[in-house]
C-alpha cells in the first residue's frame, strides 16, 4: 500500500463516508478540543485555565448536544452501561454529586473561580467528554488519528518551550500552559500516548509523529524542572521494559547484554546526580548547570509535599465522609499551618490552595465518597486493561495494549505529587477512551442503553438546542461577557476613571456565578492606581465608594473566607485618605479576619497599612514583622513586598539606615525570581521620605529608584512634590528645577507654595 493510501486510510478510519454525519461532527469537535491546551490569548483573564476551560467546555457541550441527537438514531453509540469506564464516569459523577451539598460552600464548590476552573460543573465537562468520546469511538483504529492529533498539539508545545528556553536558559519553561509543572505533566502524558501512537501502524507520518513527540516530549519534561514529571516517566519506563523484556523472544545472552548496557546507564546517571550534590560541587552546579536540572538535582524532593499532605490530613480528619468542598483547601490549609514550625521553611507557594496530590485533593473536596469512587474509578480503567489483555492472543496487540496502560500507569503515580489541570486532563482522558476502545473490541461488547424509545430525530432537535443555548450561556458565555467587562473596566481605571465606575457597575450587574471572585479582581485593579500608586481624585473615591459597597456583600455572603474580609478592609483602608473615619470600619473587618487567620501573614499585613494610614510608623513595622514572620521562607514575591513596606516605614521615621538595609533586602528578592514583588512601580517609598523627612540627604542612596519610578510615573502629583524635595536635599538643582516645572503644569499653586519652601524663589514655568 503506497503512503499517500495508507494516510487518507488513517484519516479515514473516523470520517469515512460510511460514518453517520453526526459521528464526523462529534470526531472533529474532539479534533479541536484536543488543540486546546495550545491556545493562548493575552487579552483574557486567566489564561491557563478559564480560557483553555471555557474553549473545551464549549466544545463539550457541543459533542454533548450532537451525541444525544446521534442516540435517537443509531443505538449502536449509546453508553454500555456495563462497560467499566461507563460505569466508574457514573459513579465517580454520582459521588460528586452526593457530597456537594455538605460542601461548606456548594455554591463555591460547584462553580470554582476562573483561576482554577476545577468545581464540580467543571468535571462534569470532562466526564461529559470521555463519556462521548468512549461511546462514539469503539474501534482502537479510530484512535490513531486523535492520539496523532493530540501528540502535534504536544509537539507544538514543546516546541514553544524549547525555543523560548534557548532564548532564556536561566528560566524554566512555561510554553503555552504558563506553568512549569502543568507543562511537564502534559508533556509526559504525550510520551505515553506517542509510545503507544508507534506501536500496530508502519505509516512513516505516524511514526515521524510519535519519535517527535517521544523526543521533544522527555526534553520538555526535563526543562520543565518537573520532578515528578521526570520520576514517572522512570518509572514507567522499567515498568514497561521489565514487562516487555519478559515476553522478548531474543536469546538469553542478548538479554544479558541489554540488562548490562541499561544498568550501566542507570549507574552512571546516580553517580552522576550523587558527585554533583557533593558539597564540593554544589556551587558548580547551581552555576553552571541549567535551572531545570538544577532545580531537579538539588531541591529537596518531596519537602514541602510532605507538609502540605501533614496538614491536608488533619483537615479530612475533621471532615471525613464528605469533605470540605471543592475548592477548600486554602481555609483547611491555614486553619492547620503552624507558622512557627519548620513548616514555613519548605513551603514555597505564594498561596496554597491545593494539597498537590490528587487523593487528597479528592479527601478534602468530597471526603470518604468521594474517594472511594475516584479509586473505583480508576479501578475500572485498570480492569479494561486487564480484561483486554487477557482475552487477547496476539502478542503485538498485547505490547500495544501495556503501552496504553502507561497513561493510566503514570496518572495514578504523578496524583501522587500533582493535581489535575485542564490539558493534562484532557490528554489524560483521550488515553482512557483508548483503554475503553481495547476492552469493547476484546469483549464484543454491544449491550447499549435503551434511552430514546420510539423517539424521532425531528421530535428532540429543538428541545436539545434549547437546553444546549442555555446550558452554553449559563456556564461559558454569560460569565465570559462579564469577565470581558471586568477586563475592559481594569483597562479604563489608568485612561477615565469616571468611565471605569460605569463599566464595573455593568460588569457587577446581572447574571454572574463568579461575582465574588471578580469583586476580588475589581479592588485589586483599584488597589495597583489608588495604594501603590496613590493616585487621589473625586473619580477614584467614587469607584472605591462602589467597590466598598459591592465586597461589603461580597464579605457577608462569604463570611467563612477571610480573603473578602480582608478585601472590605482594604476598601475602607483605601476610602480613609478620603474620609479618615473609615479606617475604624477597615480595622473592624480586619480583627475579624485574625480572628479566623491568626495563622495567616495577610491580616497582620493589612493591620500594618492601617497603622501606615494613621502615621505609626512604630506599630506598622511591628505587624510588618509579624507578617514576615508567618510567611513561607521560599515565597519571595511576599517577602519582597514586607521588606518594601518596612522600609516605607523606617522612611517614615525618617531612619535612612535601616530603611535603604530593607530596601535592598526587597531588591535582592525582587532581583531573584521573575515572580516578585515590583518595587520600581511602587511611589510610596520616595512619597515617605519626601513627605516625611522633607531635604534629608541621608536619602541620596534612593536617587538612582527615584529616577526609575519617574519613567513610569512622569505626571504623579505627589510624586513630583516628593521628588523635587529628594533631588534638592541631594544638590540636583536642574532636576528639583524640572520637578517643579512638571507640577507647576498641573497644579500651579502648589508648586509655587514647593518652589518657596525649597528655596526656588524665581517664576517656575
Amino acid at each position: 500500500m503506497g503512503k499517500k493510501k495508507r494516510f487518507t486510510t488513517f484519516l479515514g478510519s473516523v470520517f469515512d463516508n460510511q460514518v453517520p454525519l453526526l459521528v464526523k461532527i462529534v470526531g472533529v469537535l474532539t479534533v479541536l478540543s484536543l488543540i486546546v491546551p495550545i491556545l493562548t490569548s493575552p487579552h483574557v483573564y486567566f489564561e491557563s485555565f478559564y480560557f483553555k476551560g471555557l474553549v473545551f467546555q464549549l466544545l463539550t457541550e457541543l459533542m454533548f448536544a450532537g451525541w444525544i441527537l446521534l442516540l435517537v438514531t443509531k443505538p449502536n453509540y449509546r453508553p454500555q452501561w456495563r462497560h467499566p469506564v461507563v460505569l466508574g464516569l457514573l459513579l465517580i459523577t454520582l459521588a460528586m454529586l452526593i457530597a456537594l451539598p455538605f460542601a461548606l460552600d456548594p455554591t463555591y464548590s460547584f462553580w470554582s473561580r476562573p483561576g482554577r476552573m476545577a468545581g464540580v460543573v467543571n468535571y462534569l465537562h470532562y466526564f461529559a467528554w470521555l463519556l462521548v468520546v468512549v461511546s462514539t469511538f469503539r474501534s482502537v483504529r479510530s484512535f490513531r488519528p486523535l492520539v496523532a492529533v493530540s501528540c502535534v498539539t504536544a509537539v507544538a508545545a514543546g516546541l514553544v518551550g524549547i525555543v523560548t528556553w534557548i532564548s532564556q536558559p536561566d528560566e524554566l519553561v512555561l510554553s503555552t500552559l504558563n506553568n512549569s509543572s502543568f507543562f511537564g505533566s502534559y508533556m509526559m502524558t504525550h510520551v505515553f500516548l506517542a509510545a503507544w501512537l508507534w506501536t500496530g501502524n508502519r505509516a512513516t507520518w505516524s511514526r515521524v509523529v510519535a519519535i517527535s513527540t517521544v523526543i521533544i516530549g522527555s526534553c520538555s519534561v526535563i526543562l520543565s524542572g518537573s520532578r515528578g514529571a521526570v520520576l514517572v516517566l522512570g518509572i514507567s519506563a522499567l515498568v514497561v521494559g521489565f514487562i516487555f523484556f519478559i515476553m522478548s523472544t531474543i536469546s538469553r545472552t542478548r538479554k544479558v547484554i541489554i540488562v548490562v548496557i541499561l544498568s550501566s546507564l542507570a549507574m552512571v546517571l546516580i553517580g552522576s546526580i550523587i558527585v554533583l550534590r557533593l558539597p564540593s560541587m554544589q556551587e558548580w552546579g547551581e552555576d553552571h548547570l541549567p535551572l531545570s536540572v538544577e532545580r531537579i538535582v538539588y531541591r529537596q524532593f518531596g519537602q514541602d509535599r510532605w507538609v502540605l499532605w501533614k496538614l491536608a490530613l488533619q483537615g479530612i480528619a475533621e471532615r471525613p465522609v464528605f469533605g470540605w468542598g471543592a475548592e477548600q483547601y486554602e481555609l483547611m490549609h491555614y486553619k492547620y499551618f503552624d507558622p512557627t514550625s519548620i513548616d514555613k521553611a519548605v513551603l514555597n507557594e505564594r498561596f496554597a490552595d491545593r494539597a498537590h496530590n490528587q487523593y487528597l485533593d479528592v479527601l478534602i473536596a468530597s471526603g470518604a465518597v468521594g474517594l472511594l469512587a475516584y479509586l473505583f474509578f480508576l479501578g475500572a480503567i485498570g480492569w479494561a486493561i486487564l480484561i483486554a489483555w487477557r482475552r487477547t492472543v496476539q502478542v503485538d496487540k498485547r505490547k500495544s495494549i501495556i503501552l496504553a496502560g502507561t497513561i493510566l500507569l503514570g496518572y495514578v503515580v504523578y496524583s501522587f505529587f500533582m493535581f489535575d489541570t485542564p490539558a493534562v486532563l484532557i490528554a489524560t482522558f483521550l488515553g482512557f477512551a483508548l483503554i475503553g476502545a481495547y476492552y469493547t473490541e476484546t469483549t464484543g461488547s454491544t449491550v447499549t442503553a435503551d434511552i430514546s424509545g420510539s423517539l424521532k430525530l425531528n421530535q428532540i432537535v429543538v428541545p436539545v438546542g434549547l437546553l444546549f443555548v442555555l446550558v452554553v450561556w449559563l456556564v461559558n458565555a454569560g460569565p465570559a461577557y462579564k469577565l470581558y467587562q471586568l477586563k475592559d473596566a481594569y483597562r479604563e481605571v489608568s485612561i477615565n476613571r469616571s468611565l471605569a465606575l460605569e463599566k464595573y457597575q455593568r460588569a457587577f450587574s446581572g447574571y454572574n456565578p463568579y461575582l465574588q471572585e471578580f469583586r476580588l479582581l475589581g479592588l485589586r485593579s483599584l488597589q495597583t492606581w489608588a495604594e501603590n500608586v496613590s493616585l487621589h481624585s473625586s473619580q477614584m473615591e467614587a469607584l472605591l465608594r462602589f467597590m466598598s459597597t459591592e465586597l461589603i456583600a461580597a464579605a457577608e455572603e462569604r463570611s467563612y473566607n477571610i480573603r473578602f474580609q480582608l478585601a472590605a478592609a482594604a476598601v475602607h483602608r483605601l476610602l480613609s485618605a478620603y474620609e479618615p473615619e473609615m479606617l475604624v470600619v477597615a480595622d473592624a473587618y480586619t480583627q475579624q479576619a485574625l480572628i479566623d487567620g491568626h495563622n495567616r501573614f495577610d491580616p497582620y499585613f493589612e493591620l500594618g497599612e492601617i497603622a501606615m494610614m494613621r502615621s505609626e510608623a512604630d506599630e506598622a513595622l511591628k505587624y510588618f514583622r509579624l507578617a514576615e514572620e508567618r510567611m513561607p521562607i521560599l515565597n519571595r514575591e511576599q517577602h519582597a513586598y514586607a521588606y518594601f513596606r518596612q522600609a516605607c516605614a523606617q522612611a517614615m521615621k525618617c531612619d535612612a539606615v535601616a530603611a535603604r538595609r530593607s530596601f535592598e533586602t526587597a531588591l535582592h528578592f525582587d532581583e531573584a525570581e521573575i515572580l516578585t514583588y515590583e518595587t520600581y512601580k511602587d511611589t510610596r517609598l520616595a512619597i515617605a521620605i519626601g513627605n516625611s523627612c522633607g531635604i534629608d540627604p541621608n536619602f541620596n542612596w534612593y536617587i538612582p529608584e527615584l529616577d526609575k519610578l519617574l519613567v513610569v510615573f512622569p505626571d504623579h502629583p505627589t510624586l513630583l512634590t516628593a521628588a523635587a524635595r529628594i533631588y534638592k536635599a541631594g544638590g540636583m538643582y536642574d532636576r528639583t528645577a524640572e520637578m517643579l516645572k512638571r507640577l507647576h503644569e498641573r497644579h500651579p499653586e502648589e508648586a509655587d507654595q514647593l518652589a518657596e519652601e525649597l528655596g526656588f524663589f524665581r517664576q517656575v514655568e
